[in-house]
């Protein structure tokens, strides 16, 4: 661990990290944050981020894949990120939450044996009759995507996830994100990828 990382507690970490867990409890190991490979790291599927000073090999790693030299140019090269030199987007919420009835039991939670009518939770939806999480979520995100103004290609990505990322200590982008693959950024105690949005 570096002398940056050590001046901030291990508590202060993970509540650092938590904002970027999902928040369905009922997605188990991502609803907080996780150890893997060495690192804490944190994900709710469309952005992740992990406490470490290497960023060669986050994107393979994360996608499984191999071969892709831009990590390490951008591990190399200051010139190739990018800050925030522009204004934030807003984005409006939509205040429902996104719970949606299980298909297996019609949303009743309870499927019935046909051949001797015995009811037992549906193992689909564990007996909740309905995926998703109730109630409010920031990151139901109900305005057009955010295209980031100082890549030369159309590149778009969620306004909740942009304005979360960039309020990390340290934060940068890479200034030449690939169409349809994860930005990756980085920021005082790691680095992360953001999933982008088709627009």
């Amino acid at each position: 661990m570096n002398t940056e990382t050590e001046k901030i507690t291990d508590a202060e970490l993970l509540e650092l990290l938590q904002p970027f867990c999902s928040p369905d409890p009922a997605r188990g190991k991502i609803a907080t944050p996780f150890s893997e490979n060495g690192h804490t790291c944190a994900t709710d599927g469309r952005v992740y981020i992990r406490l470490a000073n290497a960023i060669a090999g986050v994107r393979e790693q994360y996608l499984g894949v191999v071969g892709s030299s831009a990590n390490s140019k951008l591990a190399s090269d200051p010139t190739l990120w990018r800050t925030v030199d522009f204004e934030l987007p807003k984005h409006e919420p939509r205040e429902e939450g996104n719970l949606k009835p299980c298909q297996e039991c019609n949303g009743e939670g309870l499927i019935e044996c046909c051949e001797c009518g015995h009811e037992r939770d549906c193992s689909k939806c564990d007996g909740r009759g309905e995926f998703g999480f109730p109630g409010y979520d920031p990151r139901n995100d109900s305005t057009e995507p955010f295209r980031l103004p100082t890549v030369e290609r159309p590149y778009y990505v969620g306004r909740f996830y942009i304005n979360l990322i960039a309020g990390l200590p340290g934060f940068a982008y890479e200034g030449d994100p690939q169409p349809l693959m994860p930005l990756l950024f980085r920021f005082r105690y790691g680095c992360g990828l953001l999933m982008p949005i088709r627009a």
